[in-house]
Parts: structure tokens; sequence; C-alpha cells
């Protein structure tokens, strides 16, 4: 079994009382809202053209790193013998920001829905209680006949919704993950799951309020050992289903309301009665 990881404790009994008196100021909090949907304005409003999909960036990094920031017992996890590889947010972050990490293999493009996991998923028997998921990219472990370890995915672009109304958003990840969605004026809502966490689906507390338009967002993900998954998904009759292609956008391609497109019309008519008075003259 995968265990937890947490950074090495600081003056642990007066954290922990701040930590309980957090919690408990947060559980409060949520309980008077449980049923408010948070309202998220688009980072672009309007009508926009069905999307391609997301753009998408995997890394595979040499297994025997051992320079990760995390800690285990007030010690950095590379300094014990099996300190090696991956271990929570800290080192995506520095795997995908350009830092020392010696990388394997890196590979860039749209995919078309966010759904990745490794051969080891695939062959494991959790599709019948988490569902199918798509394959990593056959390149990133091109060569190879071990287990697909230590590798991250980065995922960008817009969310786009057509049909205004209250949505919520679930990643199914293992080991970590974090999803951010970008909304109007700099507002941001971000769930997310550090360290090796067990399997799961992690969505947010609170449904989303969003319009219609188009809602930038990053999604990062990271599997040290074993079995390793990504999938973005959104709550649609009660159950999670994977976000689709023409809802995820690179391109934004505005499309013209109907009073924009007789503008236009009215324009182009105006044009071609000068060029025909033009040609009068």
């Amino acid at each position: 079994m995968k265990r937890a990881l947490y950074p090495a404790p600081r003056q642990r009994l007066r954290n922990s009382v701040a930590r309980i008196g957090a919690a408990l100021a947060i559980a409060v909090s949520a309980a008077a809202v449980a049923d408010a949907a948070v309202i998220l304005g688009p980072t672009l409003p309007g009508e926009y053209a069905a999307g391609t999909g997301a753009n998408a960036t995997f890394i595979r990094i040499d297994g025997n790193w051992r320079d990760s920031s995390v800690y285990w017992n007030e010690e950095l996890i590379g300094s014990f013998g099996w300190g090696t590889g991956i271990w929570g947010l800290a080192d995506w972050a520095a795997i995908n920001t350009g830092g020392s990490v010696p990388i394997v293999v890196s590979l860039s493009g749209v995919v078309p829905t966010i759904d990745h996991a490794d051969a080891e998923y695939a062959g494991s028997g959790y599709a019948s209680t988490w569902g199918a998921i798509g394959a990593l990219p056959a390149e990133l472990f091109a060569g190879t006949t071990g287990p697909q370890n230590n590798w991250t995915a980065h995922y960008t672009g817009y969310l786009r919704i057509t049909d205004p109304g209250d949505y919520n958003f679930g990643v199914l990840y293992d080991d970590g993950f974090f999803l951010r969605i970008f909304g109007a004026n700099g507002a941001t809502v971000e769930i997310s799951s550090d360290f090796l966490s067990p399997r799961d689906r992690l969505g947010f507390a609170s449904d989303l309020a969003l319009n219609t338009g188009l809602y930038r967002f990053e999604l990062g993900a990271y599997d040290r050992l074993q079995v390793g998954a990504v999938n973005l998904a959104w709550m649609q009759n009660g159950r999670w289903v994977t976000v689709p292609t023409e809802n995820l956008v690179t391109d934004p391609v505005p499309i013209p309301t109907p009073a924009t497109a007789g503008l236009l019309l009215a324009a182009l008519g105006a044009l071609a009665v000068v060029r025909r008075k033009r040609k009068r003259a």
C-alpha cells in the first residue's frame, strides 16, 4: 500500500493546535454553505466553437533521482535508500518548471480528452471500480519493458460551457494532482491531493455556478510507483463522465451572436454599395 507523506513538522504542538482550529473553522463554514454553489464568471464570456482537446505535456524522469524536497520524519526523503523518484506536488513543480531533474522523455501535443493511465492500471482490474481509462502516449515508455513509473502530466486550455448552470468537476488520480479553474477578474478555485495518496476521485466540495463561455484551467498529475492514472470528469445526471473533446478548447474561436452577425451583414452591405458607386463614378 502506498503511504501518504508529510513535510517535516516544525513546532509540532503549536502547528497541531493551529491546524485543528483552522479545520473546525472550515468545517463550520462549509456546513453553512454546503448547499450554495460557488459563482464563477467565465474567463472569456460568450459562445465559442467546439474544442478539439487540451494541451498536454508528459514527462518521464530517471527513477533514481533522489533530490525530492518532500520530508519523511524530519529528513529529506532522498536521504533514505528508498527515497528515489517523485513524492509530491513540489516534485511535480520542479519537473515541470525547468529545474535540474533528470528528464528521460518529454512529449507535448493536444489530447482529445484528459484520460490517461499506465499499463498497470489497464491490467489490474481497477477499471471495474473506477472506469476504463485511456493509455499514456506509447512514446513515453518506448523501448522499456518494466513498470511505467515516475511520470508527470500537465494539461492546460479552457473548459467550454454552453449551458449556464451548476457544474462539478472531479479528478481520478494516482498518486497526486492539482486542478485549478480560473474565472473572471482573477477568481480561482482549486482542488488537489499531495504526496502519495490512495487512488481516489476528488471533486469540488460545492458545485460551481458557471455561465456561457470559456474557463481557463490547469491540471497537473504525477505517479511514482505501481498504478498511475489521471482522468478529468464532470458530474452528469448523478455520475462522473469524462469531459468530452468539444468541451476542451485550446484555440478559442468566438461564435458571433445574432446581433453581431446582423451588424456584420449590414457593414458588408454598406461596403458593397460604396463599391458600386465608385464603379459608376
